[in-house]
């Protein structure tokens, strides 16, 4: 493209679709509800794991990235931010609703345990979102994104990955890059536990430096399990301690998530 050129995203009206994705979560419930077929639960996990690969193969590889030119502009727009804004109460909404369907309907333990894999996968999906809202400047963005990492209890995950991960990727210092010849759980093992302690380590030292201590409200992390505790004890009051043991159910799944994409991404 010629700088003289001014950059047209075609597909700006088609982002919207993207809000669908956290949405698809409900359908599994929705159409038991509304069929009474008990394996209608499972379509939620059968597009993620059938569908999505197989459009994957379907369409081209989409090759209209904007110009780096355009990246700023494109910043400033409102539009997308909004969009990404939508997929947050969407994403709340949805887990209100099966863990509503959990709790109040007897279900079996095949269909309990598929609900809290749709939860956890499907979680994963907020964790991205408060990866991408982690990386802007504004206030707002890194509160939101705070906020979508709090319902799993995956606060310090920004902290490790902006401070972090960017800094030391694909070196031994990272916990975030897979080892050659290292399998997933070994992986994981040193990967989880691994974020969190360079998270608290990286915010620590930020703290200091300010003449503050780490057990202070200055403490970003602390933001968001502070919304952690807040989010889950609003269940529990609406639920009851079954949505607890739910919401502490799903968020291993949800951790699952990151942790399977970090190892994909960044092995050897």
């Amino acid at each position: 493209m010629r700088m003289s050129e001014k950059y047209k995203d075609n597909k700006k009206y088609l982002w919207l679709l993207s809000t669908f994705l956290p949405l698809m979560s409900v359908t599994g419930v929705y159409l038991y509800k509304t069929t009474g077929i008990a394996a209608m639960t499972f379509v939620p996990l059968a597009f993620i794991y059938f569908i999505v690969p197989l459009l994957d193969l379907i369409f081209p590889e989409d090759k209209s990235n904007p110009p780096e030119s355009a990246i700023a502009a494109l910043e400033k727009n409102s539009y997308y931010r909004i969009v990404t804004y939508l997929m947050l109460p969407i994403h709340f909404f949805s887990l209100y609703y099966i863990i509503d369907f959990i709790v109040y309907n007897p279900t079996p333990l095949w269909m309990l345990i598929i609900l809290l894999f749709t939860l956890g996968i499907f979680g994963g999906l907020a964790v991205n979102l408060g990866h991408e809202m982690g990386h802007k400047k504004s206030k707002l963005d890194k509160n939101l994104a705070k906020l979508a990492l709090a319902s799993s209890g995956y606060g310090h995950f920004n902290i490790e990955h902006n401070a972090g991960h960017h800094r030391d990727v694909a070196t031994p210092e990272d916990s975030a890059s897979s080892k050659y010849g290292e399998n997933i759980y070994r992986f994981a093992l040193r990967e989880i536990p691994g974020g969190i302690k360079r998270a608290w380590n990286i915010e620590k030292r930020r703290l200091n430096n300010q003449g503050k201590g780490v057990l202070s409200w200055h403490n970003q992390i602390l933001h968001s399990y502070f919304m952690t505790v807040c989010i889950f004890a609003f269940f529990t009051f609406t639920f009851g301690y079954f949505a607890l043991v739910i919401l502490l159910l799903h968020s291993p799944i949800v951790w699952w998530q990151l942790t399977t994409a970090n190892y994909i991404e960044h092995y050897g």
